[in-house]
């Protein structure tokens, strides 16, 4: 189990020492008080799981339910009842404890046994030499001693650290007593993170203050090299008047000159130290000898590829320092299961060093782990029940306590923590969360089972509140708590119904009614006017859910109507793409719910013969849509994504419950903060991607921001100005007066500035495009015409007069016609509000009406009466005057009443022309008055749900329904439980201030987000892995897992960045979204929770990452040997542009060339870079990298020589540019480019070379390619950069990446002068769906090299490979709500089989049905990725230019170069996007199994995948597979992503019963039905262009057979 919140090393060594036992008790009444304010401080300021947990998922549920909005009473009420009784969309709140350590010796009882020094004393009072050690650290400290190598596996928070730095320090003063301890190196201490780093700096500063004579420095990329700048660096984090020890060497001026006994540092800086000539002094000088410990911190989460990486940086370290004697090595790691042996392989893979462990021989066991402090296991007393019922800071538990201490007074043993340690409901609780985690409910319930279960939870929360603030003598508190709660996506709300008739909604994914053969389609509705729709595939005859079908046609929508003609296309909602208004429709038939026939309705029963049901519903078969729009049959409405589905998605789910988390954060303690923007609340959000953590950021700002300002807007009509009506622009004055008094906008705002912002708010809400979530929409404002402007219409007697006298429906009827207009955005803003702010996308800009002529999308005019089709206005007066009898013959009434009614509006000025030079008009918004919707009577259309205060003799106003209206109780569900509505009158009115911190920042402006964070000045941080180690961040009360993290590692660093304050129980929101990874961790969440993780994998032979350890070798000899010529270079200008007269140095001198001597200095290899590669490298790989004839010295230099090519391309191209504009006479647009090309060659050498693939780069394994993004001053602030096999897909052209809080889009392939991307043909092989690819054109007579069937060599396409990278959009955009696009049409294979390295075998062939898997683990095969773009047409590509983008249609008649933007007249031609790499795979082939089609292979193939990223803690992205041919046979091919191979296939192959067995699980318990799949066994984004052949009961065909063959193999 995981441990946590334990004492730092500060609390257990560096606190003053105990008071006496009689001073206690004489000061026993003042120090209970201190107590009892410090449980009360802490119990009133932590988050209650109870009520949280509540809150969190009605949140959900609400929002959930507001997605769909059915016309139908029937099924809208039963989907409401799915969303309100699904069981299975929370866990939690989960209850973990973390239980105390074992005591082992104090300090003092060591130096007398000899194990530590004397001189060990001296370091008292700093650290106690009385208070015990942990038992753990005693041993650790004495296997040390002993040289032992060794891993420390003790989990979060269990004094790891303390279990190397003791005996470290122990052996400096041992040297230091000998006389012997001179400058130099002894002990490295490598971290992941700076943050680690510093956290350690600061307590070897408060240790070592009065030990001089052991000389400690941090040497990372925040040291400076001065110590001047150093010191003012240094007072500026410590005070003014702070000075650094003397024994703190702070700059690295003073550690070259110096090396400290101490040197602490990270990894990507341990590279750089390597390289550098001016680091020498560590490794080759004279005080380079001494070198004796390397510490790895944190070891857990070296896995995969950066666990290769780093193996092989301290592989090279070694061959540096420790060439003629062994170092030690030591890990500390979080707490690992599996045997020792697995353990044991990991550190010596690791460090490449030996570790053992011998069972027999204590003093042979490289391994401790920790041992858990034994606690009372029987009450001796109990906290009445009652006590444990009143609320949250209340004294009672608190003073019941200390009368039960105040009795024992006579027991001088034991003090308020012992007597508490002995209750029994501490006792209890104890012993039921000894073995894991709970949800708080179960121990709410096992420990008061009299009790209801909300009563239970609230007791159990006020027993950890209690344990969690009583310490120990050392701090300890008598419990430690963590709160985990998991929130699951929705992925569909599926329809079908029972004999009776009656709807039933299911939101597991379903193909049939659970416990019968009914079907079940998926539910989408209508977002205009909540039309139910079915998915479904037409299949001779029935229609069938597309997941039971094999069929490879497009599904398609089918509505529920019973009206004989489909609704005319609203000619409002036509763009400039649609050709006409009319769609010839399909005329109404009948479905039969038992069994999903498709009739005419002429048909009373089913004819289907087994049937007979007459369970028969109208519906409508809609054609599939052309191209991307949708379109309503029944409301006319046309629209992108008009049918939702109840789907949801990364981003606006957690952004829910993000806000709603938010919300429940208590204010900032101390003052200052609290005045801070959002009251001092801070929240950590994780995301695994870093794409999907920059866009959260904007988007939750974003999302969270119209909430606010829709509560704001809400809040300012309670006022009683608005009472009766008053102008808009009241409403904005008011409502900028009430943000700035909540702090939602800045007081220092001017009027105007504050005028402007609230003003869009407002004028947004009015023309909203999502009505029904406008104030108006969800009936909290009322906007309507003046009473003056009313009074301007001539009309308005005669209409008076139509509607029989009555003024109040004349009035509404106008309003009405007024509020349709509004929306449609065609509406008079003040000269402070632009209609062109992004904020009223997707229709921004001044919209306009004309009488007639028809819509014009693209001049944003909309005609008053249509000219194709109808539109709701037209639809509206012919439903209002046939129900007054005065429609005429043939409505023939309709146009003119629409004439005068137009003609009246003009000429009254509530109409009027906004821009002379555009004749048509718009409302004046200074005819509207706005009033608080809950003054006035609201009514909701019995069909469509629209709600509306204008009610016109009860009809819907919503022209193209046929509803009626209905007065709205408040009290109703659809009223009370809207999420929007809810939010509008109740959110606390708090800003919010959201950013991304991700590696997509340079390293300058990340520390700067981290320093805003911390001090404040934004509150919510959304992070992919940056924040996820040891950073100290302040008080937390909780954090936000924005997806389940792919490792338990991950996990629990994450949920450990939270409730770090004594008496703080965190509180962990976790969101599963649609992934078979995080829903099936959502199934089973303790194991995650509780923090126990195997030991990772690492695979040393790697040659694509092992070659770029040996360019590292060769350039720093290079460096080193220049150095000795005083040739250095810092920049990549001085080394590639010396004479370039922008890049050349301040002092106007240029360096001379690099590239010319490096080449000569490796032509040939010198002799001992050659040996120092056979020493560093792994045997197994001196032949791969032809270290004998020195072939990758050659790749390195053509490598080198590429990059060379491209910066000065680059340079080239902007100082061409910079020059152009000169000439134009634009110098202050040509001092921009002047900048950008000093930000790109500033770029430091080094790092730029890791970047390239040139060095080592511990964040990208191999092949890294870029977006570029440096044109602008924006873009230099970033840097974007993938791995080229996610790149051809993640960066590909059209797609859009978010950076730096915009959006940049990529707009084309990189090229480089001199470079032609060659083209391969590619075709699929119809027989066994390989891939085949060539250099050439296809031949007629070619063949599969696979299963040598004729290629269809007239379908072959193209494809490129994008090496140079990807070129964006120069000019970014703001990040709105809508997710940035992105293309997805993967098709991975095997190329070609490389060298088979190892094969299992499992066999049952003596039963009557035999069985046999064979199981083959390749190294060096050749996979290939293609993107085919999202739909599979590829993309256009200029070869002279590098221009592409998505095949949409037709090819482009123009384009521009990305790069210069000149115009290109090359016509582009369609290629895909490719990558080839190395890597290792595992062939499974089950030789007995006969069936043939791949979707008979492929659900089994992706159950053992997610069980084997499952079972063995695998990072699901490293592992992928797909599927060949063999023989003729289907066989799955797993194979590590990593190119290189990283081990991870034969790990599975290793490991393959358990992964077989999980794989059996992970689809035999599903809750969808067992002939489909979720995203909870078999789905993911990845794969989800096979989602309709992915079928649990497939799948456990496959691996039942399997297992058959195992355990066969098992018994024998």
């Amino acid at each position: 189990m995981s441990t946590q919140d334990f004492p730092s090393f500060e609390d257990l060594f560096l606190s003053e020492e105990l008071d006496s036992p009689a001073t206690r008790q004489s000061d026993g009444a003042a120090a209970a008080e201190a107590e009892r304010e410090q449980a009360q401080s802490a119990s009133s300021r932590n988050i209650d799981p109870v009520a949280a947990s509540h809150s969190i998922i009605e949140d959900y549920r609400r929002y959930l339910k507001t997605m769909l909005r059915p016309n139908n009473s029937r099924i809208a009420q039963e989907f409401h009842r799915a969303v309100d009784e699904a069981p299975n969309l929370s866990k939690g709140p989960i209850l973990q404890l973390t239980p105390p350590y074992a005591p082992g010796a104090t300090a003092g009882e060591l130096i007398e046994q000899g194990v530590l020094h004397d001189s060990f004393q001296s370091l008292s009072p700093a650290f106690s030499m009385q208070r015990p050690l942990y038992s753990h650290q005693e041993k650790a400290l004495k296997k040390v001693r002993d040289g032992r190598n060794l891993i420390v596996s003790t989990g979060t928070g269990s004094g790891k650290t303390e279990s190397f730095l003791i005996p470290i320090i122990d052996s400096l003063l041992r040297e230091h007593a000998a006389g012997t301890l001179g400058p130099g190196v002894r002990a490295l201490l490598l971290y992941p993170m700076n943050a680690l780093a510093n956290d350690q700096l600061k307590r070897l500063r408060e240790l070592l203050a009065d030990k001089p004579e052991i000389i400690f420095g941090r040497y990372t990329g925040e040291t400076k090299q001065t110590y001047s700048h150093a010191e003012a660096i240094y007072r500026e984090i410590n005070g003014a008047d702070s000075t650094p020890l003397p024994n703190e060497l702070i700059s690295r001026d003073q550690m070259q000159e110096t090396p400290p006994h101490l040197l602490l540092t990270n990894y990507a800086m341990l590279e750089y130290l390597l390289l550098r000539p001016e680091d020498n002094a560590f490794f080759d000088d004279e005080h380079s000898n001494q070198w004796r410990f390397i510490v790895l911190d944190e070891a857990h989460v070296y896995a995969g590829a950066q666990g290769t990486e780093v193996g092989m940086l301290l592989r090279r370290l070694k061959d540096r320092v420790g060439r003629d004697r062994p170092l030690q090595c030591i890990a500390t790691s979080a707490s690992l299961e599996g045997t020792e042996k697995r353990i044991m392989e990991f550190g010596s893979t690791l460090f490449g060093e030996p570790f053992e462990y011998d069972p027999e021989d204590e003093s042979r066991q490289d391994l401790v782990r920790a041992e858990i402090l034994p606690r009372p296991k029987v009450a001796t007393w109990e906290l009445p029940s009652s006590l444990f019922d009143r609320p949250i800071g209340d004294d009672g538990l608190w003073n019941a306590l200390h009368d039960e201490a105040r009795r024992r007074e006579g027991d001088n043993s034991l003090n308020v923590y012992e007597v508490l340690s002995e209750e029994r409901h501490i006792v209890e609780i104890r012993a039921l969360l000894a073995e894991h985690s709970l949800s708080l409910s179960e121990v709410g319930q096992k420990l008061w089972p009299e009790a209801s279960e909300e009563e239970s939870m609230h007791r159990a929360h006020m027993l950890v509140l209690l344990g969690s603030v009583v310490l120990s003598d050392s701090g300890v508190p008598v419990l430690a708590a963590r709160y985990h709660m998991f929130v699951r996506a929705a992925e569909g709300a599926y329809l079908g119904f029972r004999e009776d008739g009656e709807p039933v909604i299911s939101l597991d994914r379903q193909v049939t009614v659970a416990g019968t053969d009914r079907p079940a389609y998926e539910l989408g509705t209508c977002i205009k006017c909540g039309a139910v729709h079915i998915n479904g595939l037409t299949d001779d005859g029935y229609l069938v859910p597309p997941d039971s079908t094999r069929s490879t046609d497009t599904p398609h929508w089918v509505v529920l109507s019973e009206e004989a003609q489909s609704a005319e296309l609203d000619e409002d909602d036509l763009d400039e793409s649609d050709a006409a208004a009319e769609v010839n429709l399909p005329p109404l038939s009948q479905l039969c719910v038992a069994c999903g026939k498709l009739m005419d309705d002429t048909f009373h029963s089913c004819p289907n013969g087994q049937c007979r049901s007459t369970d028969l519903i109208s519906i409508r078969v809609l054609p599939k849509p052309e191209g991307k729009l949708e379109t309503c049959t029944v409301c006319g409405g046309r629209a992108r994504d008009l049918i939702r589905r109840l789907l949801t998605d990364a981003n606006a789910a957690p952004a829910v419950l993000t806000t709603s988390l938010f919300q429940l954060l208590p204010e900032a303690a101390d003052e200052e903060s609290a005045r801070k923007v959002g009251a001092g609340r801070k929240l950590l959000t994780f995301s695994d991607s870093r794409q999907a953590a920059a866009y959260a950021a904007p988007y939750l700002e974003n999302s969270y921001g119209r909430l606010l300002e829709r509560r704001i807007l809400v809040e300012t009509l309670r006022d009683d100005e608005f009472s009766e009506g008053a102008p808009i622009e009241r409403w904005i004055i008011r409502a900028g007066q009430l943000a700035q008094q909540s702090q939602a906008l800045s007081t220092r705002l001017s009027r105007r500035a504050l005028l402007e912002e609230v003003g869009l708010w407002v004028f947004a809400d009015l023309a909203s495009t999502t009505r029904r979530l406008s104030t108006e929409g969800l009936g909290l404002a009322r906007v309507e015409m003046s009473s003056e402007a009313l009074s301007r219409l001539k009309l308005l007697p005669q209409l008076v007069a139509l509607f029989g006298g009555d003024a109040r429906i004349a009035e509404d009827f106008l309003n009405i016609l007024i509020q349709d207009i509004r929306h449609k955005g065609a509406i008079i803003t003040p000269d402070y509000v632009s209609l062109n702010d992004e904020r009223f996308e997707p229709r921004t800009g001044q919209q306009t009406f004309r009488f007639d002529g028809g819509r014009d999308a693209k001049k944003k005019v909309y005609s008053w009466i249509p000219q194709r089709g109808t539109n709701s206005r037209r639809d509206l007066i012919t439903k209002v005057l046939r129900s007054l009898g005065q429609a005429g013959d043939n409505d023939r009434n309709v146009d003119t009443f629409l004439r005068l009614i137009w003609d009246d509006l003009v000429a009254s000025e509530v109409l009027r022309v906004p821009d002379p030079k555009n004749p048509n008009y718009a409302l004046d918004s200074a005819c509207l008055l706005v009033s608080p919707g809950t003054a006035h009577e609201w009514f909701e259309c019995d069909t469509c749900r629209t709600v509306t205060a204008f009610n016109v003799r009860g009809l819907c106003p919503n022209g193209w329904c046929p509803g009626s209206l209905n007065i709205v109780n408040e009290d109703d569900p659809d009223v009370a439980q809207n999420h929007y509505r809810t939010l509008a009158q109740h959110m606390e009115i708090v800003p919010l201030s959201a950013k991304e911190h991700t590696a997509q920042w340079t390293p300058t402006e990340a520390a700067e987000v981290q320093k805003r964070f911390i001090s404040g000045d934004i509150n919510v941080l959304s992070c992919s892995t940056t924040f996820e180690l040891g950073v100290d961040v302040g008080d937390l009360q909780s954090v936000m897992l924005r997806n389940v993290p792919p490792r338990t590692a991950n996990y629990v660093q994450r949920a450990g960045r939270a409730g770090r304050r004594t008496g703080s129980a965190a509180f962990v929101l976790t969101f599963a979204k649609r992934g078979a990874h995080d829903m099936s961790i959502f199934k089973d969440p303790v194991s995650m929770i509780d923090g126990e993780m195997t030991a990772p994998f690492i695979q040393i032979e790697n040659d694509r990452i092992a070659k770029r350890h040996a360019f590292s070798v060769a350039f720093a000899a290079f460096l080193r040997e220049q150095a000795r010529f005083e040739r250095t270079w810092s920049k990549i200008a001085d080394f590639f542009l010396p004479g370039e007269e922008l890049t050349r140095s301040r002092s106007g001198t240029a360096a001379e060339p690099g590239m010319p001597l490096l080449k000569e200095y490796l032509s040939p290899v010198p002799g001992e870079i050659t040996e120092a590669l056979y020493r560093i490298m792994p045997p197994t790989l001196h032949e791969e990298l032809k270290i004998s004839t020195g072939g990758w010295a050659q790749d390195y230099l053509e490598l080198f020589t590429d990059v060379a090519t491209e910066v000065t391309d680059d340079y080239q191209t902007l100082d061409g540019m910079r020059a152009h504009l000169l000439k134009q006479g634009h110098g202050r647009r040509a001092d921009a480019y002047k900048f950008t090309i000093r930000t790109m060659v500033d770029q430091h050498l080094l790092g730029y070379l890791a970047k390239k693939n040139l060095l080592p780069k511990y964040s990208f394994p191999v092949d890294t390619v870029d977006l570029q993004t440096n044109f602008t001053e924006a873009g230099s602030k970033i840097n974007l950069s993938r791995d080229l096999l996610l790149a051809i897909s993640d960066y590909a052209p059209g797609s859009q990446v978010v950076a730096g809080g915009q959006l940049w889009e990529s707009a084309g392939i990189r090229h480089l002068p001199g470079k032609k991307l060659h083209s391969w043909s590619w075709v699929e092989c119809q027989h066994c769906r390989h891939i085949q690819t060539s250099l050439e054109e296809f031949q007629e007579d070619d063949t599969c090299s696979h299963c040598h069937s004729s290629l269809p060599v007239t379908s072959s396409k193209k494809f490129l490979i994008p090496t140079y990278g990807f070129v964006a959009k120069q000019t970014p955009r703001n990040v709105g709500m809508t997710p940035p696009r992105r293309q997805w049409g993967r098709i991975e294979f095997v190329q070609k089989f490389g060298d088979e390295s190892t094969a299992s075998e499992y066999a049952d062939l003596e039963s009557v049905e035999k069985a046999q898997v064979l199981i083959r683990s390749w190294v060096r095969t050749e996979m290939g990725a293609l993107e085919t773009g999202s739909n599979l047409r590829g993309y256009w590509y200029c070869d002279s230019c590098g221009f592409a983008a998505p095949v949409e249609g037709g090819r482009p008649t123009e384009h521009q170069n990305p790069r210069t933007l000149a115009p290109c007249r090359i016509w582009p031609e369609m290629r895909s996007l490719g990558h080839t790499y190395q890597t290792d795979i595992t062939q499974i082939s089950v030789p007995t199994f006969l069936r043939t089609d791949y979707a008979d292979w492929r659900p089994a193939m992706y159950a053992l995948i997610e069980a084997a990223s499952e079972a063995l803690e695998i990072n699901r992205d490293d592992l992928n597979g797909t599927l060949s041919t063999q023989d003729g046979i289907p066989t799955m091919v797993l194979f590590d992503t990593v190119p290189g191979g990283a081990g991870i296939t034969r790990k599975v192959r290793e490991s393959f019963p358990e992964v077989l067995e999980a794989a059996i699980r992970r689809v035999s318990d599903c809750g969808c039905g067992v002939d489909t799949s979720c995203y909870a066994c078999l789905r993911s984004y990845s794969n989800q262009r096979f989602h309709r052949e992915l079928r649990r009961d497939l799948a456990l065909d496959l691996l039942l057979h399997m297992k058959q063959a195992v355990d066969a193999e098992r018994r024998e």
